[in-house]
């Protein structure tokens, strides 16, 4: 619904109609702000999770943005919790590698293997926008999302005295 309304509003424009101005100008000028958010997102990431507790485990985590978005945050996460963090495809490619970016059980083969002949004790994955999520053990096992939200609700129901149905 959105979309169509701006998209109606689009078709109401004509060519005469629409101006530019160089990007600079319009940032000196205060029409276009900048806002970068990194750190006011890992802060809030670091408050709500145990720093002093992970700090304590000195992990081995190896990470695999799958040539996409998360490696910044997710190994400045990591560094502040005194992990050891080692990463691959953590360049940037568009084509993701010539492979779909889904962290998918076939799609980490790569990073299970990393983990198991490097002795990580965690392999962290994530698709190219992040927002999917895949982790392997230490032994090399591929943890299915569905296994991951059953320990989670596990862990707010136990550990963090949550109470209430879950969907």
């Amino acid at each position: 619904n959105v979309t169509r309304k701006i998209e109606e509003q689009i078709d109401l424009l004509r060519p005469e109609d629409v101006r530019s101005m160089d990007y600079d100008q319009a940032v000196a000028l205060g029409i276009i702000r900048e806002n970068y958010p990194f750190n006011d997102y890992i802060d809030s990431i670091l408050q709500i999770v145990d720093v002093d507790k992970i700090k304590k485990t000195s992990l081995r985590v190896a990470i695999d943005p799958m040539y996409g978005v998360s490696q910044s945050s997710l190994r400045t996460i990591l560094l502040t919790c005194r992990c050891d963090v080692d990463v691959i495809h953590e360049q940037h490619d568009t084509l993701f590698g010539g492979r779909m970016p889904a962290p998918s059980a076939d799609a980490l083969r790569l990073l299970s293997n990393y983990v198991v002949e490097n002795r990580c004790d965690l392999g962290i994955a994530t698709d190219g926008d992040a927002d999917r999520l895949g982790v392997i053990d230490e032994k090399g096992n591929y943890l299915h999302a569905n296994v991951l939200l059953v320990i989670l609700y596990y862990y707010l129901l136990k550990y963090r005295g949550w109470k209430g149905p879950c969907v």
